[in-house]
């Protein structure tokens, strides 16, 4: 063989080497590529939805160290029109934060940028850095990411406890942050679970702390999941759902949901009626408003450290506060860790998600959601494989309007008049304002050729004023005489809930098992499944499970 020869052969035998070491990871693989997506925040932007953070696995990304890569982008997908999610085209924009895992992200009411903060760092390392992000948004599913100079009282934000596994929400006047637990991975000085919740005030850019936390014992929570309730005071109010709050293994149960009115600064309670969910945490919510209800759906979570997630749904009606669990013809995957939006008028996207039910094979196991993504339409509680930017307009379904067309708004025990006086306006208008998680766009203006007079206009302004009053009172007398007649009013029966089966949604992918065994659990203080990072710090082991774990319910639906 001739020396070129020689030096071709040798050539092709390091490139055939080099193809079977570690490739580099993408932040988009193919459909066929991507396995699983997990831990990551997502916002809904105009006609854009926004997934930033977390981690993902893929398939022929073999690392002898860990088996996901942090997302080092920001990713996008178009709302405006219609797409299935088995070949939906992302938008990607790099960034320089570092990748978080269970990050916090506030949604500028501005409409034009949304923050992260928190969050523990993929790769296990110390996070030191307190600076909030800021991506800004550029109104075609791209945009630049900056550090957020514009802090009134920088001093305190620097010294607030960051943390991970927080319940986030997002008003027209403020972020909350509250729970979430501060470790190795979030903070130099780290304080197990934080006690109260923090705040950023979008118009003031100021930061502050509150340590009131009526939900739990302890005053601290990890993996509860927070919704905005618009129509209600001057800015709507924030509902807390779900969580662990204590290291005996303790969960927020939801036969009573805490109600935050933020402009008072004041929290309330209110019990709830129907089949609720088992306690749990790290699920997913979002809302929706009906003719005349308001409905928060619910999909997912997981006792913590028990090694089983789930895959059950459930919709809380307002203002009622039943519960009605769901049972959609095709059963979604078990799920933990991911993000659900209301996206278009009625349908609910869930994006990412592991089920820890595949223990150490968890992120090798292809996610039976393509590319990570599920699309459930709230009108007819139904799993479909299609996002519909032409969709109707969504509807309170029939199984849930039955409960107050049979009378149920006469059963209600209300905890306490403020709750009761806070929630008496919703039985007979719809509560205004975009869904608490995002919609995905805007109301449309009615346009004429003609003109209304400013007499006229200050007529219909007074005289709707005066009708309203006189029909807001009717309806306030009615309601509480029905309320004196509740002991006489039978209670609205519920349907038993009938197993949908054991089918699977999507064909399972082919498993992912690059030599699984050779990667340790990660020991981190608040997931007991993920992977052991690269570069692997020392988190501190907190136990937040269940001593015993809730039967599994029938695969059916955040999140």
């Amino acid at each position: 063989m001739s020396r070129a020869g020689w030096a071709f052969f040798a050539l092709s035998m390091l490139l055939a080497r080099g193809s079977g070491q570690e490739e580099k990871p993408v932040n988009v693989p193919s459909p066929r590529a991507l396995l699983r997506r997990s831990g990551g925040t997502t916002a809904v932007i105009g006609n854009y939805i926004y997934y930033d953070g977390g981690e993902l696995s893929e398939e022929g990304f073999t690392s002898s160290v860990r088996r996901t890569n942090g997302m080092n982008a920001t990713i996008s997908i178009d709302l405006s029109r219609s797409w299935s999610p088995s070949d939906v085209e992302m938008k990607e924009t790099t960034k320089p934060p570092t990748p978080l895992n269970r990050q916090a992200l506030l949604k500028d009411p501005s409409g034009d940028a949304f923050y992260i903060w928190g969050g523990a760092l993929v790769g296990g390392t110390r996070l030191t850095d307190p600076t909030l992000w800021k991506f800004t948004v550029d109104g075609s599913g791209g945009g630049s990411w900056s550090e957020e100079p514009d802090i009134s009282n920088r001093p305190f934000f620097e010294q607030l406890d960051r943390v991970q596994g927080a319940a986030t929400v997002s008003t027209s006047s403020r972020g909350f942050i509250i729970g979430g637990s501060s470790d190795k991975s979030t903070a130099p000085e780290p304080k197990s679970r934080i006690v109260g919740h923090v705040a950023l005030d979008f118009d003031d850019r100021t930061w502050s702390q509150e340590d009131q936390a009526p939900y739990s014992s302890t005053g601290a929570l990890f993996g509860g999941r927070a919704v905005h309730v618009p129509g209600y005071g001057q800015d709507g109010i924030v509902m807390l759902l779900g969580g662990g709050h204590d290291a005996a293994r303790q969960y927020v149960d939801f036969g009573t949901v805490y109600l935050f009115d933020f402009e008072a600064g004041t929290w309330h309670r209110q019990e709830t009626t129907g089949p609720k969910p088992s306690g749990r945490a790290l699920h997913c919510i979002t809302g929706v408003a009906g003719n005349g209800t308001y409905e928060i759906f619910l999909y997912g979570g997981e006792i913590r450290n028990s090694g089983r997630s789930y895959s059950d749904m459930y919709a809380l009606s307002l203002p009622g506060f039943r519960w009605t669990r769901l049972a959609p013809e095709k059963s979604p995957p078990a799920r933990r860790d991911h993000a659900c939006e209301t996206v278009g008028k009625r349908q609910m996207l869930s994006w990412g998600g592991l089920d820890s039910s595949d223990g150490s094979s968890m992120w090798e196991n292809g996610d039976a959601f393509p590319q990570s993504i599920g699309i459930f339409d709230m009108a007819t509680l139904q799993w479909t494989d299609r996002y519909d930017a032409d969709a109707e307009e969504y509807e309170t379904h029939e199984s849930i309007r039955s409960w107050y067309d049979e009378g149920g708004m006469s059963t209600v025990n209300w905890t306490s008049t403020e709750v009761e006086t806070l929630f008496a306006s919703m039985t007979s208008s719809t509560p205004t304002g975009e869904p608490s998680s995002g919609g995905g766009g805007g109301g449309s203006e009615a346009s004429g050729d003609g003109s209304v007079s400013t007499g006229a206009i200050a007529g219909a302004v007074v005289g709707g004023v005066g009708g309203l009053a006189i029909v807001g009172g009717l309806l306030w007398y009615l309601l509480r005489r029905r309320r004196r007649e509740k002991a006489a009013a039978s209670p609205a029966t519920t349907t038993a809930y009938t197993p949908a089966g054991t089918q699977e949604y999507y064909p399972q992918q082919k498993a992912y098992n690059p030599e699984a065994d050779k990667y340790p659990q990660y020991g981190g203080e608040l997931d007991g499944h993920s992977p052991r990072p690269e570069m692997q710090g020392d988190p501190a082991r907190v136990e937040a499970a269940a001593t015993s774990l809730p039967v599994e319910m029938p695969d059916t639906s955040r999140r």
